[in-house]
């Protein structure tokens, strides 16, 4: 008998021969991967797209990265290349015939997939390219924490946006450098500058976040302060008087009614397209609480008609060597169209990538968050249908936790196509355009007028005089009731004429309301200075005539009187005397040089002393 020890082993001895035997069989580890690449889903993932202005092609971008790289991990699906073609059959096998008959060889008919309509390529702004590679440089440099010429590699990509401000569509290129500066500053020790970059930044975006791995406690602390600060203002109305009604407003890129309200507080960029003209731009500061700004559009003509509408579907060009683009699903996805078309659409490009299924995302605002939309199509199904639906905090700070939830929805959908949410109306709710919501601040109630009152008229009363008289009505009759003055009718002035007498003065109009002053009343009086005597008419009455008032002499002495340019009195003067110093001591300098012995100067050549004894 063996022992059970030398019967396991020989146990797998043979389990290990067999499968051995097994795998080399030709075929056979090609049919077992068949099978397993059979049960696995083949996935075409669309670019992500966002609706509306209000969600910044930074945020989207990041969740669109993330989205790919959990979908690239997971080894229960498969993600199909959008630039790969599905695999041509091969021609069948050649099978021998008879030689009875001349046999003519047919050549294997290929399916060729519709080639797309080749468009002019778009113009571009080479100031706007530069201004996206400086932007490009300073985040690889602020990568680096190389933070001074991160710093000029954003002011210049900011400069050259902002040459082209009345072009430029797409305003986060400029928000991202405008914050990125800040960033910078404060990594080169400039708080200040840091400060105000970021404000500007901030009062384009208020919800702008700054990516984790550019964040510093000084820098978010910035941020979060900043932020409380713009949200609390309450500014103004901005109106613009266009050429033509047709006008679009743009404000930081972002559509805006006119007049607008409820800027951020701050500067912002203001750009307006019309029809038949250039366009035109400018740098406004947002007016305050209760005040309204009206700017006067000025701008020319155009000679060429205006360009398609930013929603417009674009052209479609084809790939490189022909086939067919996923570039066309773009514009469905963009537009939330899932009709007909779509489906036509999708059902030629899922079968020239080689894909069982189309994943396409939406990313959309909604009051204060994100809201992610997932939409799934299925070959086999024919259908679209809505996989998952999740929100995002703006400061996509739970962004790994509920993107990680979304995908697993999504991947649950592909697994099992659910039928019950199936897109019938295009577009879908979520494609609802966000725009933001103005406080309005509620009209007070208005009190109801006095019937003895007439409306719409004020008493005119002379100078300091308030006509107000017993009030009317009694209180609280109505809510939000105030007393209204009673009218009270006021005299009138009217002019009287008066006929002048010779040799008599007449007196002054009396005007109501006013005080005439009566004869005797005492004359205000100075000290110091002589009343002077009143005035009356000549003894003869009817000839005109004046009486003498004495002149008071000047009291001040005649020594003291000046008059201006007068030479007496010089060697009173300070500068006299400062002259005469100076000339003294000149000339006692001088005498001195001038009288002074000159020295003896020493003999000159060889002398000695001689004594003879």
């Amino acid at each position: 008998m063996y022992s059970q020890k030398y019967r396991r082993r020989s146990a797998l001895i043979l389990a290990g021969l067999m499968a051995h035997i097994g795998l080399s069989f030709p075929g056979l580890p090609g049919a077992i991967r068949t099978a397993e690449a059979a049960t696995k889903p083949s996935v075409l993932l669309l670019n992500m797209e966002r609706i509306g202005d209000y969600v910044p092609t930074i945020v989207a971008g990041r969740v669109d990265e993330y989205y790919r790289t959990l979908f690239n991990m997971d080894a229960s699906i498969s993600v199909v290349d959008p630039s790969a073609s599905a695999p041509i059959a091969a021609p069948p096998p050649f099978v021998p015939v008879t030689p009875t008959a001349p046999v003519i060889p047919v050549a294997p008919v290929i399916p060729v997939a519709p080639i797309a309509p080749v468009a002019a390529p778009a113009k571009v702004d080479k100031d706007i390219v530069a201004a996206e590679k400086q932007l490009a440089a300073g985040k690889e440099q602020l990568a680096g924490k190389k933070f001074a010429p991160a710093s000029k590699s954003f002011q210049k990509s900011i400069d050259l946006f902002t040459k082209k401000i009345a072009d430029l569509e797409q305003f986060d290129g400029l928000v991202e450098a405008q914050l990125l500066l800040g960033v910078a500053r404060f990594g080169q020790g400039y708080d200040d500058d840091g400060e105000e970059a970021i404000s500007q930044a901030l009062s384009m975006r208020p919800d702008l976040t700054v990516d984790a791995a550019y964040a510093t406690p000084a820098v978010t602390a910035s941020i979060e302060r900043q932020r409380a600060a713009i949200k609390a203002a309450t500014t103004g109305t901005l109106a613009l008087e266009c050429p033509d009604a047709s006008c679009t407003v743009y404000v930081d890129g972002l559509t805006v009614a006119n007049p607008a309200t409820g800027l951020p507080r701050g500067y912002h960029w203001v750009r307006v397209v019309t029809p038949g003209y250039k366009s035109w731009a400018a740098r406004v500061m947002a007016p305050g609480a209760g005040k309204t700004a009206n700017l006067k559009v000025i701008t020319k003509k155009e000679g060429r008609p205006p360009g398609p509408p930013s929603l417009a579907r674009p052209p479609f060009a084809a790939p490189p060597g022909g086939g067919v683009s996923a570039e066309v699903l773009q514009v469905f996805l963009r537009e939330g169209s899932f009709g007909a078309g779509f489906l036509n659409q999708a059902a030629t490009v899922a079968r020239a990538k080689g894909a069982t299924h189309i994943v396409g995302s939406v990313l959309n605002r909604e009051n204060d968050s994100y809201v992610l939309a997932t939409y799934v199509y299925a070959l086999d199904k024919g259908q679209v249908a809505e996989a998952a639906v999740t929100p995002l905090a703006l400061d996509t700070s739970d962004l790994q936790v509920r993107v990680l939830a979304h995908s697993d929805q999504v991947q649950a959908a592909l697994r099992n196509f659910p039928v019950a949410r199936t897109v019938k109306v295009s577009p879908p709710p979520i494609y609802r355009l966000w725009q933001r919501q103005v406080a309005v601040a509620p009209i007070a109630p208005v009190a109801p007028t006095s019937p003895t009152s007439p409306p719409n008229i004020l008493p005119i009363a002379p100078p300091n005089v308030l006509p107000i008289g017993p009030t009317a009505g009694t209180p609280g009759t109505a809510p939000g009731y105030r007393p209204q003055p009673v009218y009270t009718p006021q005299p009138v002035y009217t002019p009287q004429p008066v006929t002048p007498q010779p040799g008599v003065i007449a007196p002054p109009p009396v005007i109501p309301g006013i005080p005439t002053p009566q004869p005797g009343t005492p004359t205000v009086s100075l000290p110091g200075v002589p009343t002077p005597a009143p005035f009356a008419p000549s003894a003869s009455p009817g000839t005109p005539g004046l009486v003498k008032v004495p002149v008071t002499p000047d009291p001040r002495p005649e020594y003291e009187t000046e008059t201006i340019g007068d030479n007496d009195g010089v060697h009173k003067k300070w500068w006299f005397w400062t002259i005469i110093g100076v000339v003294v001591v000149g000339g006692a300098v001088t005498a001195g040089v001038l009288l002074a012995p000159a020295e003896q100067a020493p003999p000159t050549g060889f002398s000695t002393n001689v004594t003879w004894e």
